[in-house]
């Protein structure tokens, strides 16, 4: 579990980088995994993994 907790983690923060990345080149739509996504759609994706990564690893600790 602990390794999944942080592979979430770790996962957030790259879809987040490239968020911001398409975000500051000017890029309306990224394409992540042949899947196209707005800067919005690639924030959610960031936000979900990390509270997957958090959940993973509350559920680790109890």
């Amino acid at each position: 579990m602990k390794y999944l907790s942080l592979g979430a983690a770790v996962l957030a923060a790259l879809v987040f980088l490239v968020a911001v990345y398409g975000k500051v080149a000017g890029i309306p739509i990224l394409t992540l995994a042949g899947l196209p996504f707005s800067g919005q759609g690639l924030v959610l994706v960031a936000n979900s993994s990390l509270l997957l990564g958090i959940y993973l690893h509350l559920l680790s600790k109890g």
